[in-house]
């Protein structure tokens, strides 16, 4: 018998770029969030348990959005979502209801051009904060979360040359 002799190809949009995998339902079922950069949205694409996707859901972002990363920015226990929007110089975060849909997106200003983007706890304080990459300035933005899905202002820091990746 040979593997993966079948596949099932999903409908995501017009150039999607990324995905992020996780649950955002209260079923541990995997789903899957495409970034498609020539619609300026996302695609939620619902996991069924039994390695089948439901049919997508799309959610608007900032336009050209690149790469995204889920934490819970708010301390609600329900996973949100971050996109960043290389031609807006924003992220937009979606903040989750758990059911596997999202709110309406808020906007953060940050720097030129943004591409790499990472969550984690950078201040050791239990909040989510965000990290992002400006590729076009040479410099990564640093957004600390209060823990109610609100961020302080950016702090900037300069890097080498066209940064487009980041990790935490």
């Amino acid at each position: 018998m040979e593997p993966y002799t079948t596949s099932l190809t999903y409908k995501t949009g017009t150039s999607p770029v990324s995905i992020a995998v996780g649950s955002f339902t209260n079923t541990k079922h995997l789903d899957i969030i495409v970034a498609n950069q020539g619609d300026d949205d996302i695609i939620v694409l619902l996991g069924k348990g039994n390695g089948m996707l439901q049919a997508g859901v799309m959610y608007g972002t900032g336009p050209l959005p690149r790469v995204m990363v889920s934490a819970d920015f708010n301390n609600d226990k329900r996973p949100d979502l971050a996109v960043s929007n290389s031609g807006a110089n924003t992220l937009s975060v979606l903040f989750g209801n758990s059911n596997g849909t999202f709110q309406s997106s808020m906007n953060l200003r940050v720097g030129y051009q943004p591409l790499g983007l990472a969550s984690d706890d950078f201040n050791g304080d239990s909040n989510m904060d965000l990290v992002v990459t400006n590729s076009g300035e040479n410099t990564i933005s640093l957004m600390l979360g209060n823990g109610d899905g609100s961020f302080n202002i950016q702090s900037t820091y300069a890097t080498g040359r066209t940064p487009f990746a980041i990790v935490s």
